[in-house]
Order: structure tokens, then sequence, then C-alpha cells
């Protein structure tokens, strides 16, 4: 199993997470997310943050409000990185 560090970059303080190994790849997390969350993948979707991993890599998302580009529908559930999404302010949006 893979163990994920996160820190903040001293110059961009952007918070990033990585696996420390030779060669690894830097992942730049934007948002840290909270079971609760409202967030969105292309910006006319809305999805409920059902669960989220510890190190915010990752979580289960679960879909309230279908996406006017159809690549989900209300109801669909998909295991992500969290990166994907950024998160929504629902009571800013009409």
């Amino acid at each position: 199993m893979v163990s994920l560090k996160r820190w903040q970059h001293e110059e961009t303080g952007r918070t990033v997470i990585c696996d420390h190994n030779p060669g690894s790849r830097w992942f730049q997390i934007d948002e840290i997310f909270k079971v609760g969350d409202i967030v969105t993948r292309d910006g006319t979707d809305w999805q409920f943050v059902a669960e989220i991993d510890s190190d915010n890599f990752s979580g289960t998302f679960i879909c309230i409000k279908a996406s006017e580009h159809g690549w989900c529908k209300l109801g669909d559930v998909e295991y992500n990185l969290a990166r994907r999404y950024s998160r929504i302010n629902v009571s800013n949006v009409s």
C-alpha cells in the first residue's frame, strides 16, 4: 500500500501530496474536501462527497444534479480522484 504524504509548498502556499518514492509524481491539492461537501467536475453537475480518504487523494462521489454534458446522471456513484473536483457553494447557485 502506498503511503501518501501531504505538505505545503513554501513558495506557492499550495498543498501537495506525494508517495515519496524515487521518480514519484507530486499531486497538487487545490481544495481539501470533507464528507457532505458539494463539488463539481464540469461546473454544471453537483456531486455529494460521500467518502474521502484521509489523505484527500480520492473519494466516493454521488451525483445529485446531472451534468449538462451527459457524462453523469442523478444517483450515479463513482470512486475518483479528488483533484478532479472543485467545491461549489450551493447557497450562491440558482
